[in-house]
């Protein structure tokens, strides 16, 4: 007798409150789904029946057994029991059954069909975004990245524990902030906090330069601590990443390939438009807001003598000494540049920015510009 020939379905009557979830479910429900799910389980009830196999495992229907057991678990319920099956059967089935409705845990899914031949009708591609989306990674502040490299996430601050912003789009960051001002950022409810001498970190330059001089990971990144909101973007779309595991993915995804490449530094690009996009990843740009640190290929070091367009310096100064920058230009993120007070903007006026920017002139000479009506310096380097 073949192995098909020992498969089977019986169809069984059962308590909901019995269906057990031992085996997985790739596919996973909001909560405002969810909550859809159960009113219309409470005003119509629920005409299908469930998959389970041998020992009473959901297979399919999950949601809604999860749901109905919730509700009334003495409820009786129809099932086909599929007896026989191996497990890449029944995940198999458990794909096909789940084709039609809800969200992929795109891990989860990953790990289930990596070794099925099964012909699902699944393109996988198509269940991410073209162009914006990647798989979501797990990544978090102080874990190992691939060759044992540490990865930390740092928010410079100061004067903005009246506007926390940053904070509360990252899933784990620190801020680091003059011990003057430490407590008031703690009574404002910043999560984790590194506070340093005031002197020692008392402009743009020398917090970028303390935090590479004195945190422990292999690769930083230090994210501007007025940040809304992080995008993706192509030519034609700007899409919000609302899920800050996945903007933990990209954050990590960038210090991986800053090692990968043996190259010190990578940030952003300043502006969020969709105009602004060129290709995924350049070389040179004006850049900000975001800047990774690879401590064991980084080349240069801020110039205190900077200190209103010290990223612009310092992206002068890698490009000098490493010939290579990363700009991915697909990530983008939306931040109160030179509108709201505190941080840099503190003593910025007209007569401290062009001394700034002649410093800039005669440092750099052809390689860097400033439009005085935009208040945006350009980076004059052909790559």
């Amino acid at each position: 007798m073949d192995e098909t020939n020992k498969k089977r379905i019986e169809v069984v009557e059962m308590r909901v409150g019995d269906i057990k979830f031992g085996f997985g479910n790739p596919r996973k429900i909001k909560k405002k789904k969810k909550e859809e799910l159960e009113r219309s389980i409470e005003q119509y009830g629920d005409f299908g029946l469930f998959l389970i196999d041998e020992n009473n495992n959901a297979i399919g229907g999950n949601q809604r057994a999860t749901t109905m057991a919730a509700q009334d678990p003495d409820r009786i319920v129809l099932c086909k029991r599929l007896i026989g099956y191996s497990e890449a059967d029944l995940r198999a089935i458990n794909l096909k059954d789940n084709t039609h409705a809800g969200e992929w845990d795109l891990d989860l899914l990953a790990d289930w069909t990596a070794d099925l031949t099964t012909d699902l009708g699944l393109d996988l591609k198509e269940l991410r975004m073209p162009d914006l989306q990647i798989r979501k990674r797990k990544a978090r502040k102080g874990q190992a990245m691939k060759k044992d490299k540490t990865f930390g996430i740092y928010v410079p601050s100061y004067k903005r524990y009246d506007c926390i912003k940053t904070d509360k789009v990252l899933n784990d960051c620190t801020y680091v902030v003059r011990e003057s001002e430490e407590q008031l950022y703690r009574d404002a409810g910043v999560r984790k906090i590194l506070a340093a001498p005031d002197q020692e970190i008392d402009s743009l330059p020398k917090i970028r330069q303390w935090i590479i001089d004195h945190t422990p990971e292999d690769i930083i990144v230090q994210i501007d601590d007025d940040i809304e909101r992080f995008s993706y973007v192509n030519k034609v779309n700007m899409e919000e990443i609302p899920d800050p595991d996945i903007i933990d993915a990209e954050l990590v995804r960038i210090g991986q390939i800053l090692s990968d490449l043996n190259l010190g530094f990578a940030s952003i690009r300043m502006q969020e438009s969709v105009i602004k996009y060129n290709e995924e990843f350049r070389f040179s740009s004006t850049i900000g807001l975001v800047c990774w640190f690879n401590k064991a290929s980084l080349k240069s070091r801020y110039d205190e003598n900077v200190r209103f367009k010290a990223d612009t310096d310092f992206q002068l100064s890698e490009l000098l000494n490493n010939r290579i920058i990363i700009v991915p230009e697909y990530m983008r993120a939306k931040a109160q540049y030179d509108k709201n007070s505190g941080g840099n903007n503190t003593n910025k006026n007209s007569s401290t920015m062009n001394e700034t920017i002649e410093y800039l002139k005669n440092k750099w000479g052809k390689y860097y510009k400033h439009n005085f009506k935009t208040n945006q310096s350009k980076v004059r380097v052909r790559r």
